[in-house]
């Protein structure tokens, strides 16, 4: 392989986990293991084998992330230096993503095609955290961050077969419900008006 072929995606200081997995797959390409503890005396392979694991993951770099690492010598350093800063960082980013998730509502001026979306992106983000988060909890935020005005597909949704329970049905039937309450709304309006007018 050689040195210009590396493709990789820049570290920016949010994707560490991505960006690590990514540097570990281009090290073990090149046959680098930054891990192998420098030689006593004549290390003259250890350090083109090192110079050359230090530049795959500095080339991967944003300039502002190199910043970080400039005082590091060794590729082993640069790396235990950024996961002992955007490891912990991921934890406190998850947490956080956690919180979201759990404590969303659906908003008022939103519609269930929004609602639904805002669950899946935070379901999405909780996944790319490393969280494993399975349909039925997607469905279950989706269900209880519901207005009142739905607790009847909810009453109806716990009947229905297990196997039959998925986003994809649990969107149609909301999709219908909202058409369905928005058809009544219109209704009571039509009939407030008509009254006033008498």
């Amino acid at each position: 392989m050689e040195l210009g072929k590396t493709n990789l995606e820049k570290f920016d200081g949010t994707n560490f986990k991505q960006w690590k997995f990514q540097i570990k797959c281009a090290l073990r390409a090149k046959g680098l293991d930054i891990n192998t503890p420098k030689p006593d005396g004549k290390a003259i392979q250890w350090n083109k084998d090192d110079g050359m694991a230090m530049f795959v993951i500095t080339s991967a770099m944003d300039l502002n992330q190199i910043a970080l690492i400039e005082n590091c010598d060794t590729a082993l350093e640069v790396m235990t230096k950024l996961e002992s800063i955007y490891e912990q960082k991921s934890e406190m980013t998850k947490m956080m993503i956690h919180e979201r998730f759990y404590q969303y509502r659906m908003s008022p001026t939103d519609s269930i095609a929004q609602h639904i979306a805002k669950v899946e992106s935070l379901a999405k983000q909780l996944k790319e955290s490393g969280e494993t988060i399975s349909e039925t909890a997607i469905i279950t935020k989706i269900l209880s961050s519901l207005p009142s005005k739905y607790r009847s597909v909810r009453q109806a949704w716990m009947s229905l077969d297990p196997k039959n329970q998925t986003v994809i049905n649990l969107t149609a039937r909301l999709l219908d419900e909202e058409a369905s309450l928005s058809i009544e709304d219109d209704n009571e309006i039509a009939l407030l008006v008509a009254k006033q007018k008498l």
